[in-house]
């Protein structure tokens, strides 16, 4: 079965600057083209396992499958991803297929499990993820690859207020809140560094940062007196893909400054603070998680 796949705007495409800054400004899609067909099922068992040796640093993409708007759409599907630093033309830095299963329009993946993505690329303030589906071309615009996140205080308490009412309508705790607390990244921030200062002062006591989700959700389940230490500045995280189509939970907390925004703000150079998490308490977790299957 085939469909359009709508595509970005014009007017957003000449909105690099805006989205650079992670401003509100969406990119939407517009411009139609022909869906992809779902890849053949594999036999049971052929999965694409990382390599056991690969330590690099992936890059978590998880939102709506490149060039997808449709929630409804399911199947296996393979995409090229690379990266460039520039947010159109050149050539990539990096490179790597995978073959993916959409959910709801939805994929998750980390990329870099592979073909490691050199420190150089991380460190890098200027980095975009380029994505084709099924060999067809390259979906345009690319993604902004980021090491932060951000929050202004009002977003944040908004955000809380959200979270607490969806916890007394459902008259129960998530069974998985407990755990999720003890993965959530520490109260207490970390004095400011830089990105790859702060990702080696993590790992040297058996810390790492926390992804850009469990940062956010964190701040969800913050008392409403704490939120303001988390908010209005950026701080590092693990780096990640933001697309404002697939991230619409987070699209009105990280925006950055609405005025006189700066690519430069984003650099790995500069200097945030941080916060860890225990990546023993992950890997436990993750464990878990196999066992039950």
């Amino acid at each position: 079965m085939r469909g359009s796949i709508p595509q970005r705007s014009d007017a957003s495409r000449r909105s690099w600057l805006v989205v650079a800054c992670l401003t509100a400004s969406a990119l939407h899609p517009s411009a139609a083209e022909e869906v992809p067909r779902p890849l053949p099922s594999r036999a049971p068992g052929d999965s694409e396992a990382p390599s056991s040796k690969d330590s690099s640093i992936p890059i978590r993409f998880q939102g709506l499958l490149p060039g997808n708007v449709n929630l409804a759409l399911e199947g296996k599907f393979r995409v090229e991803f690379r990266i460039y630093s520039s947010p159109q033309g050149g050539q990539p830095l990096w490179r790597e297929e995978h073959e993916v299963q959409a959910l709801k329009g939805q994929i998750s993946i980390q990329l870099g499990t592979k073909t490691p993505i050199p420190m150089s690329i991380h460190e890098s303030t200027y980095k975009w993820l380029g994505a084709s589906v099924n060999s067809q071309r390259e979906v345009f615009p690319r993604y902004p690859i980021v090491n932060v996140v951000y929050a202004s205080p009002r977003e944040a308490l908004l955000l809380h207020e959200k979270w607490r009412v969806e916890e007394r309508e459902s008259q129960r705790i998530p069974d998985d809140l407990s755990e999720s607390r003890r993965l959530a990244p520490a109260e207490r921030s970390e004095v400011a560094s830089t990105w790859k200062e702060a990702l080696e002062s993590a790992r040297v006591k058996n810390r790492n940062l926390p992804d850009y989700q469990q940062w956010y959700e964190a701040l969800e389940r913050l008392p409403p007196e704490k939120s303001a230490e988390w908010t209005g500045h950026y701080e590092w995280v693990l780096p990640w893909v933001y697309d404002t189509a697939s991230h619409g939970r987070y699209n009105s907390l990280f925006r950055g400054r609405f005025q006189g925004c700066d690519y430069s703000d984003l650099s790995p150079e500069k200097k945030y603070v941080y916060r860890v998490v225990d990546r023993r308490g992950a890997e436990t977790l993750k464990e878990r998680g196999e066992a039950k299957k």
